[in-house]
């Protein structure tokens, strides 16, 4: 083989090896960066999840208020039907007699 036939297929072999070294690190780069990234956005949205349980929870505080306040007032509405039953049967014996 020629001297210029070994020079270049150093010179490629040298350049395939630079090449897969240099992807290798970008890719090790590229690979840490995105595994940042993705923590990033894992925090954001635990944030958000959090954020939207709390206004859930508050919801439900405020529906549980209200629950209680109707379940008040129909018992109120029970007991007063019961005591008009009760006078409209005392006026009816009233009468009667």
């Amino acid at each position: 083989m020629s001297d210029a036939v070994l020079v270049a297929l150093i010179t490629v072999g040298a350049n395939i090896i630079l090449q897969v070294v240099l992807a290798a690190a970008q890719s090790k780069d590229l690979l840490e960066k995105f595994r940042s990234e993705s923590l990033l956005a894992d925090e954001k949205i635990k944030a958000e999840i959090k954020a939207n349980n709390a206004l859930i929870y508050e919801k439900i505080d405020e529906l549980s208020r209200r629950v209680e306040k109707h379940n008040s007032v129909i018992e109120r509405t029970y007991n007063l039907e019961t005591k008009v039953a009760r006078q409209e049967e005392q006026i009816k014996t009233l009468f009667n007699r």
